[in-house]
């Protein structure tokens, strides 16, 4: 008798303690640092448009890599692109993030900046929306360019818990 009540405290024990991880992995994880990830897009003539997969980690299990801000400009320093900047036209830059509801689902609702000509763009998003790292930019009002255009990227964002939204 005295046997099987120290084999059931074992056992008892034993289900315990398997428990707490289970328990932990359960929790939901704290936001990772802030980072930045830059890079650039190149609109070389006769084309009108630039696309660019950016290299985002991936994130732990229920988290996303959530945009909180994102800056783009034109190039100035490599090669004639200081020279070519002031044809530059409208253009525009998307950055494709999603919003997360019910069940996995999940749309596209990009952020997109409009730049008339030579200018800097950016915004911020506080909450962060999750980023799969793909971004367009684009010239406006016209389908191709005679001269090169290079744009500077910047994301900052982190690893979190996306918000879930009723659709």
């Amino acid at each position: 008798m005295m046997r099987l009540r120290l084999i059931l405290r074992f056992l008892t024990l034993l289900s315990i303690v398997s428990l707490v991880p289970a328990a932990v992995a359960a929790a939901p994880q704290p936001p990772s640092v802030l980072q930045t990830f830059s890079s650039a897009a190149v609109i070389d003539p006769p084309f009108g448009s630039a696309f660019l997969l950016m290299n985002i980690p991936s994130c732990g299990s229920g988290q996303a890599w959530l945009l909180k801000s994102v800056q783009v400009s034109p190039e100035i320093e490599t090669g004639t692109t200081a020279q070519d900047l002031p044809q530059l036209p409208p253009w525009g830059a998307s950055f494709h993030v999603f919003q997360n509801g019910p069940a996995g689902a999940s749309i596209a609702v990009p952020v997109t900046l409009i730049g008339a000509g030579p200018t800097h763009l950016s915004t911020s998003i506080d909450g962060g929306q999750p980023f799969g790292g793909y971004v367009e930019v684009k010239l406006l009002g016209q389908a191709t360019t005679t001269v090169r255009f290079q744009f500077n990227l910047h994301v900052t964002g982190q690893c979190g818990t996306p918000s879930v939204m009723a659709f």
